[in-house]
């Protein structure tokens, strides 16, 4: 009996060992790319007013987005309203990592909701590589080093992340992306190589790697993706807006038909039509539920993550850091990014709102935890604070009490009357969320696409390769400055040189005008914050430099849209006040 089960369970280990194998020996999915025509925000405010649509998506986040996507590759017909600027709330306030969730992991193995954890880190494994192979200029591996005080901890900390490394290998074979390589864990007893100000105490560190990206630039490109026309063969554009309000919903003997919408750059209040209507306004959900069914349980958690940055000195070559259990049961993220250092996340409950304040206590939070592990007292890291940031979490209500316990899992929820929400979820699995998304409308409202989901191995419209010296050598710039334009831009970056404004918005930092005259052009930006926020990311990194760079970004927005001396003024006094959230 042992004998037969033994030779069972070798017979089917073979089995699925060869079935991984000759999977990704399988020829990949290939996809012919044409040079996209982007629709822009004018001509798709008047497709909406008269066009009824396969599929209305309210909000411009990251899944918002990916909803757009997947409907525009599958040949749908589709919509798009986002109030602010798009990724303007949840989707641009994150850790900019694109990860499985190491934590979640450890909850795993401790026995904490098991399968559910495991579920969540395989998933966000699988997808966190699918992000990177579609958008590789936006996306790179980060090292992240995690101090150790004795061997025993570095050998618990270096075995769990190679379970880690090795789960994610193993879902990439099952999908087809096994060639995709994944830096492997390491350690070292010279932990001051990784984080050099690390206190001495630390006589260890693990290194592992995970997925860093520019969130509010990739949310863009995705929607830049779907509104292109002509990309990819069989798309239908998705027609988006920012700066778009959800009034309410239209509802027809009982069913949500479309929705109510205000254009606020106008005033203008207008109809959108639509057979399926799907609300991906993350932690401001309930609103737009409650709107169409009254009697609805709020499914939210109002819950806040904030972060500090500091200058490039904290982390000076290259590699981050993994403080990997906070007084409270947290973890908290030390990453290089946009040439300065990025401290967070707090994990805390609050009050619904859109602002982007850091508390305080968060503030204090942040900077305690850092100075157990830094060479440096908490008031000279408090007076190293260049910027800081909060935003909501899209956590859904379950038992838990707090919110650092409330799984990141996400919910489709479909009412009777047709509303689609979806709730919960992450960055890392935004895609795949939105192909959930889709199938739900498809199937519930019995839309007919063209194609089955194509977003698995579709390259975003800046993800070709391009030679940014030989940019450099034609346009007469730095090479230093073609490369930063490349990690922003992609293969669109020689549209940004094309309009020949090289001189800096800001002295002695590397921002040009270009950029600010492409952002109106091509993406979208119709306000000052638009500019500052969304498209170059100066308020994120440096309070002090924004303030600095928005007289410039107010005046040469002005010439672009008509604008009047009068609203130039305007405009910038309303984008000043915004940028007080930011402070250091």
């Amino acid at each position: 009996m042992k004998k037969g089960l033994t030779k069972l369970l070798l017979a089917g280990t073979a089995g699925v060992g060869l079935r991984v194998y000759f999977y990704n020996l399988e020829e990949q999915n290939s996809r012919e790319y044409f040079s996209p025509k982007i629709r822009q925000r004018e001509e798709n405010l008047q497709s909406m007013k008269k066009n009824e649509y396969d599929i209305l998506v309210i909000g411009g986040g990251a899944t918002g987005a990916s909803v757009a996507l997947e409907a525009s590759l599958r040949g749908l017909s589709c919509a798009l309203i986002e109030e602010g600027d798009f990724a303007g709330q949840t989707s641009s306030k994150s850790t900019k990592l694109l990860h499985g969730g190491v934590r979640y992991l450890d909850k795993a193995v401790h026995g904490k909701a098991v399968r559910e954890n495991l579920e969540l880190v395989s998933e966000a494994l699988k997808e966190r590589t699918v992000f990177m192979r579609n958008a590789p200029h936006l996306t790179s591996w980060m090292g992240l080093g995690v101090p150790t005080e004795s061997f025993l901890e570095l050998g618990y900390f270096y075995t769990g992340l190679w379970v880690y490394h090795m789960l994610a290998k193993l879902q990439l074979y099952f999908v087809g992306l096994g060639h995709c390589e994944i830096p492997r864990p390491s350690f070292t007893f010279e932990s001051t190589k990784v984080i050099p100000k690390l206190r001495d105490f630390y006589s260890g560190c693990v290194i592992y790697y995970d997925g860093q990206m520019n969130d509010s630039r990739l949310c863009l490109e995705i929607l830049l993706t779907a509104s292109s026309e002509n990309y990819v063969k069989g798309m239908v554009p998705a027609h988006v807006a920012n700066h778009v309000s959800f009034v309410d919903h239209i509802k027809k003997q009982g069913f949500i038909v479309g929705a109510k919408a205000r254009d606020n750059l106008t005033g203008e209040e207008f109809e959108i039509k639509a057979k399926s209507v799907i609300n991906c306004t993350g932690p401001f959900a309930d609103k737009v539920r409650k709107l169409a069914l009254e009697s609805s349980v709020d499914r939210m958690v109002p819950g806040k993550g904030s972060h500090i940055v500091l200058p490039a000195s904290y982390a000076p070559n290259g590699k981050g850091m993994l403080i990997p259990e906070t007084e409270d049961g947290r973890v908290v993220f030390l990453i290089p990014w946009e040439g300065k250092t990025l401290v967070g996340t707090t994990d805390t409950k609050g009050s619904l709102s859109k602002s982007n304040t850091i508390s305080d206590e968060e503030k204090q939070f942040l900077v305690k935890e850092l100075s157990k592990y830094y060479a440096k007292g908490p008031l000279d890291i408090q007076d190293d604070i260049l910027a800081s940031f909060s935003g909501e979490r899209p956590l859904v209500k379950q038992k838990a009490q707090e919110t650092s316990e409330l799984s990141r899992k996400h919910v489709i929820e479909v009412f009777m009357n047709g509303l689609i929400s979806v709730l919960g979820g992450k960055w890392t699995i935004a895609r795949h969320m939105g192909e959930e998304a889709v199938d739900t409308a498809v199937s519930r409202f019995g839309l007919t696409p063209e194609y089955k989901s194509r977003s698995f191995d579709c390259l975003l419209i800046g993800g070709h390769q391009v030679n940014y010296q030989e940019l450099a050598a034609k346009y007469g710039v730095s090479e230093e400055l073609a490369l930063r334009l490349y990690r922003h831009y992609g293969s669109r970056t020689e549209k940004v040189l094309q309009i020949g404004e090289f001189r800096e918005v800001v002295r002695d930092h590397p921002f040009i005008i270009s950029e600010v005259i492409y952002a109106v052009r091509e993406e979208y930006a119709r306000t000052p914050m638009d500019v500052i926020a969304g498209r170059l990311n100066i308020c994120f990194i440096d309070n002090q430099l924004a303030k600095g760079a928005l007289i410039a970004v107010s005046e040469l927005m002005g010439d672009e849209l008509n604008w009047s001396k009068e609203e130039k003024r305007q405009k910038y006094e309303e984008a000043y006040k915004i940028l007080y959230q930011y402070r250091k």
